[in-house]
């Protein structure tokens, strides 16, 4: 998955990696979920989950349901770079969400240049052993993570959406290279983002038809 996800307001994990190996996550946007916005699992080896924004997600199952931005569980030998995460978590008293959380028995993995601020219970938590931790910034750190520097309040998101620059048209024969690909990507985006822009007001009373 190398291209943009945008999934507000679901109940589970964005993203799952389960029991896969060798598969590349990058540009991807979640936000407002109620599981982490990426989660690794089964066993998940080799794979590398790079410059994607995680906020918001806050999982709300009742007794202890872990995650937050980035959850490794029982995943080894990944790489975890250059993501920004913020205000992932849940207030809960029972430290078991975290801006990226590394559960045992998660190892030999690389958390490097990674982005985060304003995570719960921490924005780096690592209960296992033998994972990399370097160059990581943020306020808040748990077991062998480290997190430091943290980034300034306007130094912080990343670039997501569609990249009209990839002209993946080329490769195919008849109508497809003959369409404004790149404009139609601008007016798919603006569209994307006046949708979104509404999205808090649902169920507020915010949003109404216009009286005749």
């Amino acid at each position: 998955m190398t291209d943009v996800l945008q999934l507000p307001d679901g109940r589970y994990d964005v993203l799952v990696v389960d029991a896969t190996n060798d598969a590349t996550v990058g540009e991807n946007h979640s936000e407002q979920n109620g599981g982490p916005g990426i989660g690794l699992y089964g066993g998940a080896m080799g794979n590398a989950l790079e410059n994607n924004q995680i906020e918001r997600n806050n999982p709300t199952c009742p007794i202890a349901c872990f995650g937050g931005g980035i959850l490794l569980y029982d995943a080894s030998n990944n790489t975890v770079r250059g993501n920004h995460m913020r205000n992932n978590g849940t207030l809960n008293g029972l430290d078991n969400t975290d801006g990226i959380r590394v559960n045992a028995p998660s190892t030999g993995n690389v958390i490097e240049s990674n982005h985060l601020r304003g995570n719960l219970t921490h924005d780096c938590h690592d209960a296992s052993t033998g994972n990399i931790w370097a160059d990581n910034h943020g306020e808040t750190s748990f077991g062998t993570a480290v997190c430091s520097d943290p980034d300034p309040q306007d130094d912080f998101a990343v670039a997501a959406g569609w990249d009209p620059s990839y002209p993946w048209y080329t490769s195919y024969d008849g109508l497809a290279p003959e369409y404004d690909w790149p404009n139609l990507y601008s007016t798919i985006d603006a569209r994307i983002e006046s949708v979104l822009d509404l999205l808090p007001q649902l169920g507020s009373g915010g949003v109404r038809r216009s009286s005749p």
